[in-house]
């Protein structure tokens, strides 16, 4: 896996230098993690392996197991499988100069903290969503192949996504991860959870039935980007979700978006259940760092100590674990 939005790492930023607070990035960058929400997550592993490994019970055989007095039936197997998911290191950093007025710690980082919090946030959240888009089971807004969609959003793929999951005993999820330390959990109203585009936001505003977050009878919403629910799907934006571009059939036909207004734009919506993926928790121990080099430190390619440098290092995974467990519709969207 390539490494998110031209992140990078740089010699400038070197061990002996102090390794500061990261929470202080933390508040920054949940607002752009929303598919955390729902995850299942792990800390970093403690043997410093760069391997994280999730386990899946398989659901038990339904065939009816009649008892005999007296006679004991054999027991039934279990299948436990280990979904293995390789960590990555990430990381930012940004240079200022001498001719920042307040070059002192607490100052630097009021000034930058937003910035890299948010940046961190971004880069996480395409990878997750990256991932979630890689499933193999897939529902097309029409045809049999991404080439050939040019229709947006409709209420029968929904219905078709909802069915695949439903036949595949795929629970809706029923508990939220706090956004605080992603740990803790809270429960919440039973749902499937989809993943959509901001530039999908009308085409499903505009299906028969759609609820809008504001009109739910009870509960509230898993984050504010939730827009509403329909047919037991909630829709949380994301705009980290993959977009092919022009890689859809003719946009024309039905008045799609197009980059350059010829094929159609295919949008990949996500829609997962209870246990579907996993991620590596960003708040636990030595999950992430940031790095902080004061202007005043000479080195030798900054001889006149003008520079200093502040950035993050984070490791992360994110991993499918369970195919079954995730539904994503390619649909083409409406040109306003």
């Amino acid at each position: 896996m390539a490494n998110p939005q031209g992140v990078s790492t740089s010699a400038l930023i070197k061990p002996e230098y102090s390794y500061y607070s990261f929470s202080q990035l933390l508040p920054f960058a949940r607002q752009y993690m929303n598919i955390a929400l729902v995850a299942q997550v792990k800390p970093l592993p403690k043997n410093a392996s760069t391997v994280a490994h999730f386990t899946r019970v398989e659901r038990l055989e339904t065939d009816p197991i009649e008892l005999t007095e007296g006679v004991t039936p054999n027991a039934t197997k279990v299948t436990i499988n280990t979904i293995e998911a390789t960590m990555k290191e990430y990381g930012r950093f940004i240079e200022y100069t001498d001719k920042v007025e307040d070059t002192s710690f607490l100052s630097v980082i009021k000034e930058f903290a937003p910035v890299l919090g948010e940046n961190m946030g971004a880069v996480l959240e395409s990878i997750n969503a990256t991932e979630l888009c890689s499933g193999t089971s897939v529902v097309f807004t029409n045809g049999t192949q991404r080439s050939a969609v040019n229709t947006a959003l409709t209420a029968n793929s929904i219905n078709k996504a909802i069915r695949t999951l439903e036949a595949d005993y795929a629970k809706k999820v029923t508990r939220q991860n706090n956004p605080a330390n992603l740990y803790d959990t809270s429960a919440i109203r039973a749902s499937y959870v989809a993943f959509c585009h901001s530039d999908m936001r009308a085409d499903i505003e505009a299906l028969a039935g759609f609820v809008p977050v504001e009109k739910y009878a009870s509960g509230k919403p898993l984050s504010e980007n939730e827009i509403g629910s329909f047919k037991g799907v909630r829709f949380i934006m994301n705009n980290f979700v993959t977009v092919a571009a022009d890689a859809g059939g003719l946009a024309a036909t039905n008045n799609t978006v197009s980059t350059t207004g010829t094929n159609a734009d295919v949008y990949c919506m996500p829609i997962v259940a209870q246990d579907a993926f996993g991620i590596i928790n960003l708040t636990g121990y030595g999950a992430g760092k940031m790095l902080y080099v004061p202007v005043g430190e000479a080195t030798k390619s900054d001889p006149l100590a003008q520079r200093g440098s502040i950035g993050y290092k984070v490791w992360h995974a994110a991993k499918i674990l369970n195919e079954d467990f995730v539904v994503r519709i390619e649909a083409a969207v409406s040109a306003l």
